[in-house]
């Protein structure tokens, strides 16, 4: 074997075990995916949830009625943003939510709630700070400058009453990430926000509305749920 043969093996010898070891990283990233990525990002997650108040003086400066006039019910949640470094993102955020009737009100025959929210977030990794696999742990902070619900019902006279409450709210999420792949992840995540009111307003079927911004009551919205996102790029 000439010299340049046993150099040229001797490098071959070397570059493989590297090469090895870079593929398998290349699969796992040895323990930190979560601290290379960056991009464009969507999540999506489907749940249960519901106000803290849910009684028929709910968002209203008055004692709760004590009644319950929604069970929880199905919510979707979803983002849109950046991950401009491995440990923060920012975007946009919607959120939709549906309640169906648990206590009827008095000469009522159905009722049905609706709510809609939009607003902004900012996210930290805490998978892009700390090593920790697979797994992206990460907590937002929002701000929804507009969060209403309808709150619709059906009375004996087969007439309709909607009372709708526009609200800012502040949504805190935390949640887990899984990452499936090097741009797929699977997610649960749980949120909490205040709704602030700002105006109530009350509508008929047969026409004429009233709107007040006078004793109006924060309340609680929660929602948890499972689903996933999606990262562009590395």
């Amino acid at each position: 074997m000439t010299k340049v043969q046993a150099i040229l093996c001797a490098a071959l010898l070397t570059w493989l075990p590297v090469r090895h070891a870079h593929a398998q990283c290349t699969t796992t990233n040895c323990g930190t995916e979560a601290q290379q990525l960056r991009g464009f990002e969507a999540n999506l997650h489907v749940g249960a949830g519901g106000r803290i108040n849910d009684s028929s003086t709910a968002f209203r400066n008055l004692p709760n009625a004590g009644d319950h006039t929604f069970w929880p019910g199905v919510g979707v949640q979803s983002t849109i943003g950046y991950r401009f470094l491995p440990y923060m993102s920012a975007g946009v955020h919607v959120g939709y939510q549906n309640n169906t009737t648990r206590d009827l009100l008095p000469h009522t025959t159905a009722s049905m709630a609706n709510a809609l929210s939009a607003g902004v977030y900012l996210r930290l990794y805490v998978g892009g700070l700390i090593p920790s696999g697979r797994l992206d742990p990460w907590v937002s902070i929002g701000v929804d400058p507009y969060a209403g619900q309808w709150a619709t019902a059906t009375t004996v006279l087969n007439t309709t009453i909607t009372n709708r409450f526009d609200t800012v709210a502040i949504p805190l999420t935390v949640g887990i990430d899984f990452l499936a792949s090097r741009n797929l992840s699977l997610s649960v995540m749980g949120q909490a926000a205040p709704w602030i009111p700002w105006q109530a307003c009350t509508y008929g079927s047969q026409g004429g509305s009233l709107c007040t911004r006078d004793n109006l009551y924060t309340n609680l919205y929660t929602f948890a749920g499972i689903g996933g996102r999606f990262t562009s790029g590395m």
